[in-house]
């Protein structure tokens, strides 16, 4: 009988140990990502492009322009879409507050899936305004949902990522428990879970086994932000013979005076588009002739910030 109880105990932990398996999904990262960079802090415009997400003859990007005058900032994004030669603007919300990713295309190129990411510092809770849309390439229409009202939750802290469309034209969402040191509330979900949501927003269902999810959609090289022109520069852009990589902290991609001990920050970590597909994480190098623009001025010890205008003679290398 003991015998019997432990092989039943032992088959109910693995039976549960199995659905929680089930449960955990690798999460896949958004096509591109992008929003308004911070305003500068002289009066003049900064502006950014996003690298371009192409599928069945229609390619979108997010732009976005941050512009101080004496009035203050202002700040605005859009999804930029061209079609047969057609251009369509389609603007994006709270600008100011916002990042948005463009997730996935619909299977017919009518729609694509957005996410919004914020902090709704007015009650702690940092990952509150994670919101999910999806919005249409003809018209523009778009229609935001906070992920905590789409799955009812209440004071509670937790991470949202959408992970595209289904086959069947549904949402696919990853929820998992809160990524923020030390977080006011408790966790929404107990584990990573995944989610099925109606394209219509009025069902969810939790999803024990994997989705398919089939990403539509190539990313193309169009990055861009304001760099010789940006109103913060400091002095006359110049050419350095250097070696970028990518480095924990902040800014991650840095580029190696070579032949000294000096480092160059690149601001916002915006790459030319041409490097930034190219470089593929910690491993990969680049080096070349950089002309970068300071936004800082050069001081004994301490690491200068730069934009990229751009690069030649390149050639890529595993880092040491």
């Amino acid at each position: 009988m003991r015998i019997s109880c432990v092989l039943l105990i032992g088959l109910a932990f693995i039976f549960s140990s199995c659905v929680q398996a089930q449960s955990v999904q690798q999460t896949k990262p958004p096509l591109v990502e992008g929003g308004a960079l911070d305003c500068p802090d002289h009066l003049g415009l900064r502006q950014f492009h996003s690298d371009t997400v192409s599928y069945r003859g229609i390619s979108i990007a997010i732009w976005a322009d941050s512009h101080r005058d004496a009035q203050g900032c202002q700040q605005t994004a859009k999804l930029h879409v061209v079609q047969e030669g057609s251009i369509k603007d389609y603007n994006l919300p709270d600008a100011g507050n916002l990042q948005f990713s463009i997730v996935d295309f619909s299977a017919d190129a009518k729609n694509t899936l957005l996410e919004s990411d914020g902090s709704d510092s007015s009650d702690g809770r940092e990952f509150r305004d994670t919101s999910v849309a999806i919005a249409s390439l003809s018209d523009g229409s778009m229609q935001w949902r906070n992920a905590w009202d789409l799955f009812g939750w209440g004071n509670c802290d937790g991470s949202v990522e959408v992970q595209g469309f289904t086959q069947a034209g549904n949402i696919a969402i990853s929820a998992g428990i809160s990524t923020q040191y030390g977080h006011e509330h408790p966790n929404c979900v107990p584990r990573s879970e995944l989610f099925e949501v109606g394209a219509d927003f009025s069902t969810r269902r939790l999803v024990l086994h994997k989705l398919n999810v089939k990403t539509h959609g190539a990313v193309g090289g169009a990055s861009w932000r304001t760099c010789e022109n940006d109103p913060d520069i400091v002095a006359a852009c110049f050419i350095v013979h250097g070696r970028l990589s990518f480095w924990n902290g902040t800014p991650s991609a840095r580029i190696w005076r070579i032949g000294t001990k000096r480092m160059l920050g690149v601001y916002d970590d915006i790459l030319p588009s041409t490097l930034g597909l190219s470089l593929n994480g910690f491993d990969d190098a680049v080096f070349g002739d950089f002309y970068v623009c300071p936004f800082r001025r050069q001081r004994p010890s301490a690491m200068q910030f730069v934009c990229v205008e751009s690069v030649k003679h390149v050639t890529h290398r595993k880092s040491d």
